[in-house]
């Protein structure tokens, strides 16, 4: 009985067919796992979006707070508040008290939990967690653990009623205003009004005015936020095969192409169709545009304003 084996040239040929079909296979399941994450990520914040709309049921039809308001009147209008409202611990920090905790139970992502009942659904699809350099001590000892935050509200829509909008299908809800990150124990309304006027007599009310300020005295109509600063890492807004989820103000979810650009200089001109107007080439956004309505002496991001006429 004779024995044969492989030669050299044969197992060359079988390990080159093995690379070649690698190859072609491995991006394919690349995307398909992209796929999932996107399709994930969309389930989630629409879930988002419905819990919202629940909420709005019980509170005379009124959007959630995207800041939560001092004794003394003053709003933390660009804070990123902690979620769970109660999961820090540690002596000395302000988010401790039960006073400030009672405040911040009120903040968008925290009244939307007992809707959600699920704090997963808050990450999108698991991404990189960002920590507070702040928080590092809380994250050793806490009440309850900290939760990662990855949607963001538009903050433009503080306290208004639906009634309020244009179009309801048009009107961003909740988006991925964080990018490919997340911010562990903590959320953020993304923009949000610039509520920095003097807190007395009437002047502590802050809302989207269409025609002037959010609030007497105030320095600006609206602000927003993006990890761009040169002491953080870029963050790019294309989430998903160059774009992002959007929930919008009637639950509709749906994925939506970025703005692509061929030069730092180029700018997009489609104002009230896309949340910004540059983007550097690596894809992290350094612009968005800001509206005036007719007559009005303030501008607010046109993608996100309510009055969205597009």
């Amino acid at each position: 009985m004779s024995r044969k084996g492989f030669t050299l040239i044969e197992l060359l040929v079988v390990i080159a067919i093995i690379a070649i079909l690698a190859a072609i296979l491995f991006p394919v399941f690349a995307q398909a796992k992209e796929a999932a994450k996107k399709t994930s990520n969309l389930s989630n914040e629409k879930q988002l979006g419905t819990a919202c709309m629940t909420y709005m049921t019980d509170t005379d039809d009124r959007f959630p707070r995207a800041m939560t308001q001092r004794p003394d009147g003053t709003l933390r209008w660009n804070t990123i508040h902690p979620i769970p409202y109660n999961w820090k611990k540690g002596s000395g920090d302000v988010w401790t008290t039960s006073d400030v905790q009672r405040e911040n139970a009120g903040y968008w992502a925290n009244a939307l939990q007992p809707y959600t009942k699920n704090w997963g659904i808050y990450d999108g699809t698991q991404f990189n967690s960002v920590k507070n350099a702040a928080d590092a001590a809380d994250f050793l000892s806490y009440n309850v653990p900290a939760q990662s935050g990855h949607f963001t509200f538009n903050g433009v829509l503080h306290t208004i009623s639906s009634s309020e909008l244009v179009q309801v299908s048009k009107c961003p809800l909740f988006w991925s205003g964080n990018g490919k990150a997340a911010m562990m124990g903590r959320a953020i309304s993304n923009p949000t009004l610039r509520c920095d006027g003097p807190a007395t007599g009437t002047n502590t009310e802050c809302r989207f005015n269409a025609g002037g300020y959010p609030m007497a005295g105030a320095t600006g109509g609206a602000a927003w936020f993006w990890a761009a600063d040169p002491a953080y890492p870029s963050v790019p807004a294309y989430v998903f095969a160059r774009g992002m989820n959007f929930t919008y103000t009637d639950t509709n979810a749906k994925f939506k192409r970025l703005f692509e650009p061929t030069g730092t200089a180029n700018l997009s001109t489609d104002y009230y169709s896309t949340p910004f107007a540059q983007i550097y080439d690596n894809g992290t956004p350094y612009t968005m545009w800001f509206c005036y309505s007719s007559g009005a002496t303030q501008a607010y991001p046109c993608f996100f304003r309510p009055d969205n006429p597009n």
